[in-house]
């Protein structure tokens, strides 16, 4: 859409040097062209690299023709098949670039019958006609219309096992789609692909996670900064796994915090306060599981304090640079002050916690702790969660 844009200007913009390196992200990861400003023609380039003036040239048609929307054609389908097949062909000269379209085609018809993922052929012949046809390739509005029918998980698929046929061994780089997708709800993350406005998500009843390392300060005063994020990384790996094997969205990790939530991301109605407490319940076992120093076994191992409260929240993401999905809301302090006056691996929980998990887990062991003080909130009735079962 952005050669389009620019070939219905008047005068019309073409970009000419269409290469990887000038395919940029903002920060709603929306890919955006630059260093298109008018250029030479094919024929002043290719004259310029014979005469040694000039370095490597993108151009790759015939050297009578201008700067046109077919050279631009072809340098998108080139710049595809660099991604699929893992090569630079901005450079490479016409028979190396029909090489390796040969190669692709020969590559999908062995997919094919071997039941694996491919690339769709119709697709493929537009990339073939782009390259080989380049008095009259496809128009940009075909071309565009051909991507924009690609199923965008299944190309993720695709290009990660390509990378694997290609470079057996290799660990596999995770797809910016793919992270966006861990790190934001789907609906969210698919708006900030398409660089949409957010809207915020609204709920009338959430179940709000919050955990810290008990003698964290203390623990700090005696690792290096390193040992520190390890221990970290260690213990919130565990806790990760954990929140995907219960169905819970982790929000973020704040120094040795960790925050999460259920019934907010997915629906999760009938039990969202036992997934919560399911899964505090592991992530006390895990932690007392995890050594502070791999190397330093009388550090001994670690000790979190938790807590958890119900109630409405509203969640968006706040900012353009590094934007973060973030809860709002009373909730989110309530469930805040739970965990900062619980105790050593209890889990202390408020009365409409308390109320919720009773009804989607009968067989609990809850226990009254009565009204204590709570900053910010009075006196509040509160319990800890002792287990799920007699």
């Amino acid at each position: 859409s952005g050669l389009r844009f620019l070939s219905h200007q008047d005068p019309p913009i073409f970009h000419n040097r269409l290469v990887a390196s000038n395919v940029l992200f903002d920060d709603h990861m929306t890919a955006k062209l630059s260093d298109f400003l008018p250029c030479p023609s094919a024929l002043d380039l290719i004259k310029k690299e014979r005469e040694g003036q000039s370095g490597k040239t993108a151009v790759r048609i015939n050297p009578e023709t201008p700067a046109s929307e077919e050279t631009d054609i072809l340098a998108l389908a080139c710049l595809i098949l660099g991604v699929v097949t893992g090569q630079d062909l901005a450079w490479q000269r016409r028979d190396d670039i029909d090489f390796v379209i040969r190669g692709e085609l020969e590559q999908n018809e062995k997919s094919q019958k071997e039941g694996k993922l491919t690339l769709p052929s119709d697709f493929v012949s537009l990339l073939q006609e782009c390259t080989t046809n380049t008095d009259d390739p496809p128009s940009l509005e075909l071309f565009e219309n051909a991507v924009s029918t690609l199923d965008e998980e299944q190309m993720d698929k695709y290009l990660e096992q390509r990378q694997k046929e290609l470079h057996p061994g290799r660990t596999n780089k995770r797809t910016t789609s793919q992270l966006l997708d861990q790190i934001f709800p789907p609906g969210i993350a698919e708006a900030l692909r398409d660089g949409r406005k957010i809207d915020p998500l609204h709920r009338d009843e959430v179940t709000i996670f919050f955990s810290d390392i008990v003698g964290f300060t203390t623990i700090g005063s005696v690792l290096l900064p390193e040992e520190i994020m390890d221990m970290l990384d260690r213990l919130y790996r565990a806790f990760d796994e954990l929140s995907g094997k219960h169905g819970v969205f982790k929000v973020e990790t704040i120094g040795d915090a960790y925050v999460c939530v259920t019934n907010l991301v997915k629906k999760q109605k009938k039990d969202h306060t036992r997934r919560i407490a399911a899964f505090a319940l592991e992530a006390i076992r895990v932690a007392n599981q995890t050594v502070v120093h791999t190397e330093k076994p009388d550090l001994g191992t670690i000790n979190i304090r938790v807590g958890f409260h119900v109630g409405p929240c509203v969640a968006s993401v706040v900012g353009t640079a590094n934007p973060r999905f973030c809860l709002f809301g009373d909730t989110v302090s309530t469930a805040s002050r739970m965990e900062s006056n619980s105790e050593k691996n209890r889990i202390h929980i408020s009365e409409s916690a308390e109320r919720l998990l009773r009804q989607q887990a009968p067989e609990a062991q809850i226990e009254p702790r009565g009204r204590i003080p709570v900053k910010g909130k009075g006196e509040m009735c509160t319990f800890w969660v002792n287990a799920l079962e007699g």
